[in-house]
């Protein structure tokens, strides 16, 4: 079974190492409880190029960094290359 990608919306494999768990508010942004770090409102599944560009940034922070980067201004990616992979 594919899962998308939250962000570039990338199907993505669920093989080893196939997608990042990622918070969508960053740890480092939430209050330090048991419950917050944990909550699995906050959770998403990710590819690992937007885990890794999206860093410590929040989920609205993200969205307007890839909307003022025009090739990743992209609805839903459909064809095979990562919308956020340049030529």
């Amino acid at each position: 079974m594919l899962a998308p990608c939250f962000y570039c919306h990338t199907m993505l494999k669920p093989e080893a190492n196939g997608f990042a768990i990622e918070h969508v508010i960053p740890r480092s942004k939430l209050e330090k409880t048991k419950e917050a770090m944990h909550d699995i409102n906050n959770l998403v599944v990710a590819c690992h190029r937007c885990n890794e560009l999206k860093g410590v940034d929040d989920h609205d922070t993200f969205k307007t960094k890839m909307a003022s980067i025009s090739e990743l201004n992209v609805p839903k990616h459909t064809g095979e290359k990562h919308p956020l992979e340049k030529s």
